[in-house]
């Protein structure tokens, strides 16, 4: 995975996931494991449209699931890079 790509995962990361999770993207990344990295981002997506159903005038959560699935897609994508 090339540095940019790298650094606009972390990037986003940050804005989204508290520092135990962030660390836990740290280690997947580190350990190329872009699948669990994938799965990790989409459980958070899944918590946060639970919490978004009970709480439906939420913007901040809103762009937060918008930013889950923008990092979603980037790490699908570096992992089709990847297998190419």
């Amino acid at each position: 995975m090339n540095k940019q790509i790298r650094n606009q995962i972390l990037n986003l990361s940050r804005l989204i996931f508290n520092e135990e999770e962030f660390n836990k993207i740290l280690y997947y990344l580190d350990g190329n494991l872009l699948v669990d990295l994938r799965l990790f981002i989409d459980e958070k997506v899944d918590l946060l449209s639970a919490i978004s159903e009970m709480d439906n005038c939420n913007n901040e959560l809103n762009q937060q699931i918008t930013l889950c699935n923008e990092l979603e897609d980037i790490v699908i994508d570096a992992y089709l890079e990847k297998t190419m």
